[in-house]
């Protein structure tokens, strides 16, 4: 009888060993889950295109330009492709730049977003657009190249109240009487006296050279003229005096003493 209950004290404890045992093992395995990646459906490609600059003169190229960007989506990620990119590639795959020559000049830029799905096309229209203020026009000089050092420097000036691109610069400078250059006497066009007109940039500046030979650099005088398209001043001609036709035909003048 003993013995009997010795074996069932036994039998008990080793149950219960064993049920806490298997107890603590469920307890410290944790549960693990998969993280099955997502690589979401295809989608066919969508594209917008939006200014991020411009317009902006650049002084260096004479031109106005615009930068696009291109906000793309689709899955797979779609490539973009521009009809013009002036740039060649510089600011990135998805900016193009475009760049306008002369005031009225427009461009149509259309880009298209493609992947394994389909495509996309959007197109923005640009234009070179100058606003003209309201006021007279007017011709300044910004820069004269001083007396007896002109050979190397350039007459500079700028235009107001007006689209450069409607007119150009006629410059005259004056050479008074010297006994030992008789012959240079008079008022000479500028740059060259076959060259007579001087285009205007963009933002209204203009420049030429007034030293270009012989004694250029001994002049007293310097008159610009803002001359309409269309006019032409005569050319391989000195002035004794300037004739009062560049004044009637000229809508804006500005003159300086060395």
């Amino acid at each position: 009888m003993k013995k009997k209950i010795i074996t069932v004290v036994i039998g008990i404890f080793l149950l219960l060993t064993f049920v806490v045992f298997a107890s603590g093992y469920n307890k410290a395995q944790p549960v693990i889950q998969a993280e099955i990646p997502s690589m979401g459906l295809p989608e066919v490609p969508s594209i917008d295109l939006q200014i991020s600059q411009g317009p902006t003169y650049s002084a260096v190229d004479n031109v106005y330009f615009y930068r696009i960007k291109a906000k793309v989506y689709g899955n797979p990620t779609p490539t973009v492709k521009f009809s013009k990119d002036d740039s060649l590639g510089a600011w990135g795959p998805k900016i193009a730049q475009v760049n306008l020559y002369y005031a009225g000049d427009s461009y149509t830029l259309r880009a298209t977003a493609t992947n394994s799905v389909g495509s996309d096309t959007a197109s923005i229209t640009l234009s070179w657009i100058i606003e003209v203020p309201p006021g007279p026009p007017q011709i300044t000089f910004t820069h004269v190249p001083p007396y007896y050092g002109s050979s190397g420097e350039k007459l500079e000036g700028k235009v107001w109240n007006v689209n450069p691109a409607d007119y150009k610069v006629a410059v005259y400078i004056y050479l008074p009487p010297m006994s030992e250059y008789p012959y240079a006497q008079g008022w000479w066009p500028k740059p060259t006296w076959d060259l007579a007109l001087t285009p205007i940039n963009a933002d209204g500046t203009w420049s030429c050279y007034i030293g270009t030979g012989g004694v250029d650099y001994l002049a007293t005088e310097v008159v610009a003229y803002l001359f309409p398209n269309g006019y032409q001043p005569e050319k391989y001609v000195v002035y004794s005096e300037l004739p009062s036709e560049l004044d009637e035909n000229s809508i804006a003048k500005v003159e300086a003493t060395r």
